[in-house]
């Protein structure tokens, strides 16, 4: 995924939620990889976390993006730096989502 997918993903589920009186925490609000998101209880597509958006400005998300992008991939090298038995499937699931 580029991050021009992510970021759009990230445009369009801030105003889908805009009028959304609560978001609920027991469901994925993820990536899908084509530049949209998807909501779904187990985030079974591996898609990158877009809640964080939730009624958003678009100058916001523009804002934060890159910065939640970047999170995303720390959060896979720290997965794999804390579970060095498992390390490379979290570098391959990284190096997937991202590319």
């Amino acid at each position: 995924m580029i991050y021009d997918e992510y970021l759009n993903a990230c445009l369009k589920f801030a105003k889908n939620t805009e009028n959304w009186s609560w978001l609920d925490g027991s469901r994925w609000f993820t990536t899908n990889g084509g530049g949209d998101y998807e909501e779904s209880c187990d985030n079974a597509n591996g898609g990158i976390d877009v809640a964080w958006a939730y009624k958003m400005g678009p100058d916001k998300v523009r804002k934060y993006a890159p910065q939640e992008f970047m999170d995303r991939c720390v959060e896979f090298l720290d997965m794999a730096l804390n579970d060095p038995s498992a390390a490379n499937d979290f570098v391959k699931m990284a190096y997937d989502l991202f590319t």
